[in-house]
């Protein structure tokens, strides 16, 4: 950068590296030091600092980052757009937060959660109460009350035995194990939950349809049910779509996380746009039916088509039509 102190400079260089490493406490922390150092902050600083903060679930602190650029440059299209995203995020996970102050259903198992060095204890406490309400929430919805027993084991993200893991792939479930990847001892509970409740159903499934519940659409039932999706993913969508990105759903036969990263995310929001039909569609016995016929051995396409009176690439159509006017 032209103009800056030698020391900022080293320490914007240094925050870019940690940054693409995945390593955002760090990203954060240098550029935060590095505009310090800076007599006149220039507009890609504050930008810049937005994205670990986001990552690490500060909304409060990326939404001051933004307000800075905007002061430095009001209209700017790139500030303007990160705004608005990252307010929608922070309004949505306060709303998950808020969630955990209901009770938990009286017959809910009591799951079992830990917390790995590094992380904080009382979250796996938080993690406990937030699976029996999503347990609560997966019977209501579903029809179906999850027996096994689940555990649940919060780690820091990046430890050398995750590193086959790529970094934004925050959950992993095995059976009635789950782990979570955090990126610091006390993230925002707001995406714990949503995190907690997208993994829950991937083992609820297994228990309920083992082998019967093609990724696609276990990964479209586990991002809805963690959360509605978001206008500024839609945007997305619709980018992907008009770069072809998209593929039918019967393609995304492996494991979505398998995919390269550009793909996987691509197919991520393709998925939970299809789950936001089957879970928010005006059918509220949608997901009831749907895994009544997985249960009985019906071939996931034919339910859907059967719900929808449409065919799974008719669906992909219809995708591909909404999220455009989100553009």
């Amino acid at each position: 950068m032209r103009g800056i102190d030698p020391e900022a400079a080293q320490l914007f260089n240094e925050a870019a590296s940690a940054y693409r490493q995945g390593r955002y406490r760090r990203s954060a922390e240098a550029y935060q030091a590095a505009i310090l150092r800076c007599e006149h902050p220039p507009l890609n600083a504050y930008l810049d600092l937005a994205k670990p903060l986001e990552i690490l679930g500060e909304w409060g602190g990326a939404l001051d980052a933004l307000r800075k650029a905007l002061d430095l440059m009001p209209n700017n299209p790139t500030a303007l757009r990160r705004y608005a995203r990252v307010s929608q995020e922070k309004a949505a996970f306060e709303s998950l937060a808020r969630s955990l102050d209901r009770p938990a259903p009286s017959e809910a198992p009591s799951y079992h959660a830990s917390a790995e060095a590094g992380v904080s204890l009382e979250l796996a406490q938080t993690a406990r109460h937030a699976l029996r309400l999503a347990w609560g929430d997966f019977a209501a919805a579903f029809g179906y009350r999850v027996q096994g027993g689940l555990r649940v084991q919060l780690a820091p993200a990046r430890s050398p035995s995750r590193a086959d893991l790529p970094i934004w792939a925050a959950g992993l479930t095995r059976g009635n194990r789950v782990a979570l990847f955090l990126h610091g001892a006390d993230p925002d509970i707001g995406m714990l939950v949503s995190l907690l409740r997208h993994e829950f159903v991937h083992a609820a499934l297994n228990e309920a349809a083992p082998g019967r519940c093609p990724p696609w659409l276990e990964e479209a039932l586990a991002e809805a049910f963690a959360k509605p999706m978001m206008a500024w993913e839609r945007k997305l969508l619709a980018e992907d779509a008009a770069q072809g990105r998209l593929r039918p759903f019967e393609e995304l036969s492996l494991p979505l996380m398998t995919l390269p990263r550009g793909e996987a995310k691509a197919a991520y929001r393709q998925c939970a746009a299809l789950g936001d039909m089957l879970l928010r569609g005006g059918d509220a016995e949608m997901p009831a039916r749907l895994l009544e016929g997985l249960r009985q051995g019906e071939e996931a396409g034919r339910i859907v088509h059967t719900a929808f009176g449409r065919s799974i690439s008719e669906l992909l159509d219809e995708i591909k039509k909404e999220s455009s006017h989100a553009v």
